[in-house]
């Protein structure tokens, strides 16, 4: 009789030892595949880290919009802005600057308060805020006609009206990147911005213009780059 109970014990314990060495490859399996997860998530978090860190050094805007100079022209893009006696630009190319510039402006996602920017390539518009029925062309040819030269010259103040309102926006966010060509008015750095018969004057002040554009970019890719940076993953 007692030997039966010690087999029966027996039998018993080796069952649940049995069982708990079941159970035992169970939870260890299930320990593996959280650690094999673990490690996924821990390998995607580094990724995700590496994409992150690229994201806030790429500066996207001076990728797309390289404001840059040759020679006594400053230029957008390879686009040269203005025109002097020893290098006469083609209109098409000056308005294609144009056209970038605008594009520039609109990109950057600052509400003006004058104007609506219309970015259209080498025909490119600015339209009155306060009247849709009134609009500026920011492009011109080598006809004699005074009205589209005086329209020109109005969508260029438009422009400069833009390019003012924004540095001042930047000046208060970020004073260490203020305008280095001050814009009054039809004048940066007491130049017209103005086209008249005195190309190389306009010619300056456009150099002027684009420098100052040039700083807003880097205002803009700081201010982006440091949302970048708050981003939690």
């Amino acid at each position: 009789m007692e030997q039966r109970f010690l087999r029966y014990v027996r039998t018993y314990l080796l069952a649940l030892r049995q069982r708990w060495l079941y159970e035992n490859q169970i939870v260890d399996f299930k320990l593996y595949r959280l650690q094999e997860n673990n490690d996924s998530f821990k390998t995607l978090l580094r990724w995700y880290s590496f994409e992150k860190s690229k994201l806030i050094a790429v500066d996207v805007l001076n990728d797309c919009f390289n404001i840059w100079q040759n020679g006594q022209f400053a230029t957008i893009n390879g686009f040269r802005v203005g025109r002097h006696p020893s290098s006469q630009v083609e209109w098409t190319e000056i308005n294609a600057a144009f056209g970038d510039i605008l594009l520039l402006l609109a990109t950057v996602e600052f509400d003006f308060s004058r104007y609506i920017l219309l970015p259209m390539g080498s025909h490119s518009k600015l339209r009155s805020v306060d009247d849709h029925r009134v609009q500026y062309y920011l492009y011109t040819d080598d006809s004699f006609s005074l009205l589209p030269k005086r329209n020109f010259n109005q969508a260029i103040f438009a422009l400069l009206t833009c390019a003012k309102e924004l540095g001042s926006f930047v000046e208060i966010q970020d004073p260490a990147l203020c305008y280095p060509y001050f814009v009054q008015n039809d004048k940066i750095n007491s130049l017209s911005g103005m086209h008249t018969n005195n190309e190389e004057k306009w010619t300056k002040a456009m150099k002027f213009l684009l420098t100052d554009l040039k700083w807003a970019v880097a205002w803009v890719a700081k201010h982006y780059g440091e949302q970048l940076s708050q981003l939690k993953l």
